[in-house]
């Protein structure tokens, strides 16, 4: 991981920083320094309490006899006036210069131009200022090593600024508007070379290759395109290299494979085509191919290496059986929507670091192996579309930290295993779409951090159970198109995105109880055998948008509801209309503007998935990322992008799916 550390770092290992009780700056470096302080917000340089500069925080001072700034680290939000640039500029002695995280007022980076000579200066950290405009000179700073200009505004194209930094070795200018072909004059002793989340265009750069000594190379969130040279062997010390979200076609080069070096490799949501390179996991620890147009069998190697951690070959074409060789190492498998056939293979079982597994959106076949029981660490797993079958394995129950299941559309049967309401975690529980029979546990009260519950399209029968109105953090309640019957409970007052209890037996009266359920958007009591009036409180449900009464034995006046509600009343034939509440006719032809509305619906549902599994995906492979800490998205019991991302509604038949 040490090659992963901004080569800045590097270069302050080399700088010595202890301080002496006898430094003693110049007169004149003294000045700048008290200077520098007055214009610097920080209780950390207070020449009151520290008259030695060579004691505040961030600065460094060489420790010969003749004492000189060599180093100075602003603390973050501590300075915005420009001056503090120039008056910085003004000590010839700095070898070191990190202004990140500091917005700079004004933001022309033409500050940087105007500072003058730093003929020691290897390291200038810019990241995050608010700098905007085109890319300035660097023609004053003849020994700078690394620069880091990354996060600000910075635009244009990229064309000799850099012609004069022989030296340079590490370039961080990812996050900014830059547009253009990446440059082709870059130093050939570049060791880090970052651009991602910029406007680059263009092909991949030949030139590259002759950058020996790359062990970064992130060129992802770009508009790159074309086929990549298959020249890899070249950088024989590449460690990550990262090319996600661009247009790049053909084939992943084979090469790739004989890096041994490499040990991240992004290379999802572009157009590669063609099979997966036999032996590309080699040495890796993460491999992220999703988003493409991949196809042939999975390699036999693919999952085997002891050092893989982390493999995301999500949405692709790729067939043939998922491999029983697995790395003990894994914590993320990624194999969903391809056209994976035979069984989950027992042996994942023996993956005890295993926090997710997706393999939704295939064709599997057979049932779960209840080896899964030993994946103790399991927090998100998805089986979601396929075509597995027999009972739900009760040793699930043992997934105590399991925060999502997804079995549903499979051909599931029997009950449901009262061993799944123990897994106190767990916060989306989707079992709809399989044949499951007999009632809804009563223990389902075990589930108190549970926010959606879709069990739909089974075959459940019985009552509601009581137990589930403790549910107190339930958003989304969907049990259509079962055989319930019997009274409804009072249901969790937290229920806000949706009930759905449709296509079942309940009669009677609407019960008085949904009176309380002010925040539900959707209701939908369609197709069961209700009686009696429609009670006026709905009307006074301020969240409510749709509300689905049809093919019921409702009777009575119809009240006005508010114009954005949709109401679908149809199907009961003793059910009138107000004078103020339309006719049918008129509700049909709101259907169709309703219809119209869709595509708005859809995309926004479609954006907060994104912002769910699409974004945690992708933060993989942001810039300066640990693969790790970029799993938190998953292992947080409440991250929004873990529930969203992992959510089947009826309204819509929006899938679990985040690709458009």
């Amino acid at each position: 991981m040490a090659l992963l550390l901004p080569f800045f770092l590097l270069i302050l290992l080399t700088i010595p920083t202890t301080p002496t009780t006898s430094q003693t700056l110049p007169q004149t470096q003294t000045k700048t320094m008290l200077s520098l302080s007055n214009l610097t917000l920080s209780p950390l340089w207070n020449p009151t309490k520290q008259p030695n500069p060579c004691k505040w925080s961030g600065v460094l001072c060489s420790t010969s006899s003749s004492a000189a700034v060599i180093g100075i680290s602003f603390p973050p939000s501590s300075v915005s006036n420009p001056q503090a640039l120039s008056l910085s500029c003004t000590l010839s002695s700095l070898q070191n210069l990190d202004f990140s995280n500091n917005p700079i007022n004004p933001t022309s980076p033409t500050l940087i131009s105007k500072c003058g000579s730093l003929p020691n200066l290897k390291s200038l950290n810019m990241s995050n200022t608010s700098f905007s405009g085109p890319l300035p000179s660097f023609t004053g700073f003849p020994a700078l090593q690394s620069l880091d200009l990354s996060r600000n505004s910075l635009s244009g194209p990229i064309e000799s600024q850099f012609d004069s930094l022989l030296d340079i070795q590490s370039l961080n200018l990812s996050f900014n508007v830059f547009s253009g072909p990446i440059p082709t004059s870059l130093n050939l002793g570049l060791r880090e070379l970052r651009l991602s989340n910029n406007n680059f265009s263009g092909s991949f750069p030949k030139r590259l290759f002759s950058c020996s000594n790359l062990t970064i190379l992130d060129l992802s969130f770009n508009s790159l395109s074309g086929f990549i040279p298959d020249q890899f062997t070249s950088l024989s010390v590449l460690n990550t290299l990262l090319i996600s979200s661009n247009h790049f076609s053909g084939g992943i080069p084979p090469s790739i494979s004989a890096l041994k070096s490499l040990s991240w490799f992004g290379a999802n949501q572009n157009n590669f085509t063609g099979p997966i390179p036999i032996g590309i996991t080699k040495n890796l620890r993460t491999l992220d191919l999703s988003f493409n147009g991949l196809s042939g069998p999975l390699p036999a190697d693919l999952l085997s290496p002891p050092s893989l951690e982390s493999v995301d070959i999500t949405a692709n074409a790729l067939i043939g059986l998922i491999p029983q060789n697995m790395s003990r190492r894994l914590f993320l498998v990624r194999l969903g929507d391809n056209r994976l056939t035979g069984v989950i293979p027992p042996a994942v079982g023996g993956l005890s670091r295993l926090n997710s597994l997706e393999l939704d959106d295939n064709q599997l076949e057979g049932a779960i192996p209840t080896s899964l029981r030993n994946c103790a660490n399991l927090t998100l797993l998805n089986f979601a579309n396929n075509s597995l079958q027999g009972e739900v394995p009760r040793e699930l129950g043992e997934l105590r930290l399991l925060v999502v299941l997804q079995l549903q559309m499979n051909r599931f049967n029997g009950s449901i295993p009262d061993e799944l309401f123990q897994l106190n975690a767990l916060v989306n529980l989707n079992l709809s779409r399989n044949a499951l029979t007999g009632p809804i546990p009563s223990r389902i009260t075990g589930l108190q951090k549970l926010q959606t519950l879709s069990l739909e399209e089974n075959s459940l029968s019985g009552s509601i159970p009581t137990s589930i109105g403790s549910l107190n953090l339930l958003l989304e309640l969907s049990l259509g198109a079962n055989e319930l019957s019997g009274d409804i409970p009072l249901l969790p007052v937290s229920l806000s995105t949706a009930l759905n209890l449709s296509s079942n037996r309940f009669d009677g009266p609407i019960p008085q109880s949904f009176y309380e359920l002010t925040n539900l958007e959707v209701l939908d009591i369609s197709d069961n055998g209700f009686t009696g009036d429609v009670p006026t409180f709905l009307t006074l449900m301020r969240s409510l948008t749709t509300l689905d009464l049809s093919n019921n034995n409702l009777s009575g006046i119809l009240p006005t509801f508010p114009s954005y509600v949709r109401v679908n009343h149809t199907g009961n034939e003793h059910l009138k209309l107000s004078s103020k509440g339309g006719s049918i006719d008129d509700h049909r032809s709101g259907a169709k503007r309703i219809a119209s509305l869709v595509p708005v619906i859809v995309v926004a549902v479609l954006s907060k998935i994104t912002d769910g599994r699409f974004l945690a995906m992708n933060s993989l492979h942001r810039s300066n990322i640990n693969p790790e800490r970029a799993m938190e998205t998953v292992t947080d019991p409440w991250s929004k992008g873990l529930v969203v991302r992992h959510h089947w509604s009826k309204w819509g038949h929006i899938a679990s799916r985040s690709h458009i």
